[in-house]
């Protein structure tokens, strides 16, 4: 049966029976299917189950995720895993055909069909999250993954061991590798408890000092200078450039189509003019989260430092002469811009810890979000307009919804029992 359904036939029946992008269940149990079976096809189909399986052990947005693509052979083994897949692919088309008894004619008139694109109605929200189109693309993108595309998977692969997401040598567990286990163990050691590290050179929980650790017990020195290089596009100094790509680019990547299409499982909150940024294991939030990032272990403690050295230099200012006196006045307004950035953000921090947060996973990424919008001033459009929907009353079934409009919501529970038992009050 399943093999006779992922093939050309069934999609030109599905197509007859529902010319859209979105099969449903009744037009699944509409198809035609033919009384006779195939041993070959059997075979066929568990092949190319078990390539398809390579496939989630390599991604790690499924919950198979072992590791990436091998560093040295991956876009070689890719290649000649597609190449295989197709042409098993090719083989039950023909074997089907064969079942159904389609003649050479009506064949020629199903794969002529075939070849028009469905012209696509729905919404570009709905398509960035259902139909074959999307899946059809995955497949393509992991098809023509380049030497590029790799060596980021092998940074995200790093960030998620050392944010606690992926555990090496842990059987079972997302993200297990293939690792020995001394060299499991030592990834699992720089794992952070809490989900919380900054982008702050000299931090013990420097981001980019972190991943490049793990980068390098993974993958030895040269391919790590390697990996940096293709996934930044740069050759410099590799936790410099590391650094430049978690400011500028790797949260755009994360967020999306691609990977977590605007459900980012790690977060980016920075000060508003982005001097500062702490990133945050989203499934490690709790209550005091928001209040170990704005004490002394990170903003709190920056601020400090910056006072500290904005007083150092006002001193040697102070004491110098001429040319080296106005010389001093440049660093000293540079840092006093960065200390500004830093208040402000440990003022909207406070603000939020006034109005209350508690962080509900089942309220899911989005919702979990909006109420920090204001701490994201790299994507900061989606949570805001949750926040908006939130306060309009659009999510009146969620936890953060209670936490924030608890009045409102109370009084929507005593008409919608649905409310009522999601909040407990029945």
């Amino acid at each position: 049966m399943l093999g006779k359904l992922n093939t050309s036939v069934s999609t030109f029946f599905l197509r007859l029976i529902n010319p859209t992008v979105h099969y449903q269940v009744g037009d699944m149990a509409r198809l035609p299917i033919t009384n006779s079976s195939s041993h070959q096809l059997n075979t066929l189909v568990g092949q190319a189950i078990e390539l398809a399986k390579s496939d989630s052990n390599e991604n790690e947005t499924t919950y198979d995720f072992i590791e990436p693509p091998s560093w040295e052979k991956g876009l070689y083994n890719l290649k000649q895993r597609y190449q295989e897949l197709s042409e098993i692919e090719q083989e039950i088309d023909e074997e089907v055909y064969r079942l159904y008894s389609i003649s050479d004619e009506d064949r020629e008139a199903i794969e002529a069909e075939l070849a028009e694109p469905i012209v696509n109605e729905a919404s570009d929200e709905e398509s960035e999250n259902f139909g074959s189109d999307t899946e059809d693309a995955e497949t393509a993108e992991e098809a023509s993954l380049t030497r590029e595309d790799l060596a980021r998977r092998w940074i995200s692969y790093a960030v998620g061991i050392v944010m606690g997401r992926f555990e090496p040598g842990i059987d079972g567990a997302l993200g297990r590798s293939n690792f020995s286990e001394d060299i499991a163990a030592k990834l699992r050691a720089l794992a952070d408890s809490d989900g919380i590290l900054v982008l702050d050179q000299g931090h013990p929980d420097d981001l980019p000092t972190k991943v490049l650790q793990a980068l390098q017990l993974m993958l030895g020195q040269n391919a790590t200078n390697e990996v940096v290089a293709e996934g930044t596009g740069q050759d410099g100094n590799q936790e410099d450039e590391l650094r430049r790509y978690f400011e500028r680019t790797f949260f755009k990547e994360h967020i999306g189509k691609q990977k977590y299409r605007k459900r980012p499982v790690y977060w980016l909150l920075q000060s508003p003019r982005k001097n500062y940024g702490i990133w945050l294991f989203h499934e490690k939030l709790t209550q005091d989260t928001l209040y170990r990032i704005g004490g002394k272990q990170y903003v709190a403690q920056k601020i400090d430092l910056l006072e500290t050295n904005i007083a150092d230099l006002r001193k040697k200012r102070d004491a110098a002469q001429g040319r080296e006196r106005r010389a001093l006045g440049k660093p000293i307004a540079e840092v006093e811009d960065v200390l500004d950035d830093l208040r402000a953000f440990a003022e909207r921090i406070e603000e939020i810890l006034q109005r209350g947060y508690t962080p509900h996973i089942d309220d899911g990424v989005l919702i979990n979000m909006a109420p920090l919008w204001e701490l994201m001033p790299s994507w900061q459009a989606e949570p805001k307009k949750c926040w908006d929907a939130l306060a309009r009353g659009d999510y009146d079934w969620s936890h953060q919804a209670m936490d924030h409009y608890p009045e409102r919501v109370r009084e929507k529970c005593q008409t919608n029992k649905s409310y009522a038992i999601a909040h407990g009050l029945v």
